[in-house]
């Protein structure tokens, strides 16, 4: 992500197989433990995770390991 928001083009494209991957075995996990006969499938629930996800694309993305100034006190 810090290469992306960096401006590396490419870096989106090694990126999302790996964000998409690990959303869809989220998703997987959390429609197993809904109740039987749930009609969502793993793929549109990331779908929906996605457009969630693109309302955020102009959030200034950071390290969370890196404090910003104003926590810095």
């Amino acid at each position: 992500m810090r290469d992306w928001s960096r401006g590396d083009e490419a870096a989106l494209s090694r990126l999302m197989p790996l964000v998409y991957d690990e959303l869809r075995s989220r998703a997987r996990h959390y429609i197993a433990r809904e109740r039987p006969g749930i009609s969502l499938q793993p793929t549109a629930l990331v779908n929906e995770v996605y457009l969630k996800l693109i309302d955020a694309a102009e959030v200034p993305w950071q390290d969370p390991r890196i404090s910003s100034p104003s926590r810095r006190k």
